[in-house]
This record gives structure tokens, C-alpha cells and sequence, in this order.
């Protein structure tokens, strides 16, 4: 499956508080799905690629917790800085 611009990052049409609960809740849906979806990876394929001539699994999987703390570190630091204005 090719990944399109629209895909990678997809176009936010709906601003108000409600599509921002969408958002979280679609968020919450793919953080589960993924975490299922790891939890049924075999132990032996850890250290096999991902695709043929990519990454191993294993350090995919490393990418996606580590991409997803240097995200949660952003939130916090943009929350003390909204909340001491």
C-alpha cells in the first residue's frame, strides 16, 4: 500500500471541540489496534524485517514507542507554557 500525502497527513476539516473529541477517539482506536496487532507478533519475528530489505520489526516497534513519548514530552511542554500565560 502506497502511503499518500492525504494518508500521511491527512487534512483537519473540522476545528470545533467536537471533531477534536473525534480526533482523540480515532487516535485511541489506532493505539489499540496497534497494540493488538503487536501483541499477536511471534517472538521469532522480531528480528525479521518488517518488508523485504526494511527495518526489523523489532525496531519498528522501538520507532513507534519512541515516537510516540517525543510526542507526549511535546504536549507537556506546550501545556506549562499555555498554563503560565
Amino acid at each position: 500500500m502506497k502511503v499518500t500525502p492525504e494518508l500521511d497527513w491527512p487534512p483537519v476539516n473540522d476545528t470545533t471541540e467536537g471533531g477534536w473529541k473525534e480526533s482523540l477517539k480515532r487516535l485511541e482506536r489506532a493505539e489499540s489496534e496497534l497494540r493488538k496487532t503487536t501483541l499477536q507478533i511471534p517472538d521469532s519475528r522480531l528480528e525479521e524485517p518488517a518488508v523485504d530489505g526494511g527495518s526489523l520489526v523489532y525496531v519498528l516497534l522501538h520507532g513507534v514507542v519512541q515516537h510516540a513519548l517525543y510526542h507526549a514530552g511535546q504536549i507537556v511542554l506546550l501545556k506549562k507554557v499555555l498554563l503560565k500565560t
